[in-house]
């Protein structure tokens, strides 16, 4: 080592080194990053699906007993849904979360306003299982155009998302034909219904005809209306068809027969 010697101090100088060999380059590929964990969707409870596939299995199909005179639409009633389908929820130990999450206003104008309500719908098993909850949105006139407001909105939306939830959930059937069930009521009277419709079929002169629409009438008042309707409306068709003879109408509830 080589010393330098100064007035204020000695320096030390080390000698230089060789510089260090280049040692050749390894290739390294970039390191991707991870992609963001995707979430796992929710594990539906096996409980929970063995419930609804068994309610669905036996769950019957209902009639369009409701009529909307307004629209003239027949329609499944809640209460004929419910009356079958509740026993059902019962027995497999199995039963519905309704929430509410949040309202608003639709359409409002001078022409009135509609209520749309969105729910949350939960199934839950005996077990204490819990599926996914589902969203449904139901909405109802609130105000009509005259100012009229509907204090019952809200609660027809409870009903109506429920009902409308219950028919996808089960995938309820619409039954075009009553069953043969001898509780229903109209079931009661199928047969005399029937025999009625095929005694006025077999008539061959409006006073053969015109002496059985007498002798029915309390047969005829046995019968739902729309059934009563039904044969009334049967029971002049025939009278128009009789050829040579004139058309006459049958008032049922009298046992009348007039000229049109």
């Amino acid at each position: 080592m080589v010393q330098t010697t100064t007035k204020d101090r000695i320096e030390t100088e080390a000698p230089k080194l060789a510089p260090e060999p280049q040692l050749p380059a390894i290739h390294q590929e970039a390191r991707k990053p991870h992609p963001p964990a995707q979430p796992q969707p929710a594990r539906y409870p096996a409980s929970i699906a063995r419930a609804v596939i068994a309610i669905t299995r036996e769950m019957e199909a209902v009639a369009k007993e409701g009529v909307n005179q307004f629209q003239n639409y027949r329609y499944q009633r809640w209460e004929d849904i419910s009356e079958k389908l509740s026993p059902l929820l019962a027995q497999h130990g199995l039963f519905m979360l309704q929430s509410e999450q949040s309202r608003s206003l639709l359409e409002q104008n001078d022409k009135g306003s509609v209520l749309a309500i969105v729910y949350h719908f939960t199934l839950v098993h005996e077990n204490g299982d819990m599926a996914p909850a589902v969203e449904w949105t139901a909405i109802q006139r609130l105000r009509d155009q005259k100012g009229t407001t509907d204090d019952k909105a809200a609660a027809k939306c409870h009903t109506q998302a429920e009902k409308y939830f219950c028919i996808k959930q089960f995938k309820i059937r619409v039954a075009e034909e009553l069953p043969h069930d001898q509780h229903h009521p109209k079931a009661k009277c199928r047969g005399i219904y029937e025999a009625m419709q095929k005694e006025i079929d077999e008539s061959i002169s409006v006073v053969e005809l015109a002496t059985w629409g007498k002798e029915n009438v309390k047969n005829k008042k046995i019968l739902p209306p729309d059934w009563q309707d039904f044969i009334t409306a049967r029971y002049n068709e025939k009278m128009a068809e009789l050829k040579g003879e004139p058309q006459v109408i049958w008032d049922g509830s009298t046992g009348e027969v007039f000229d049109e």
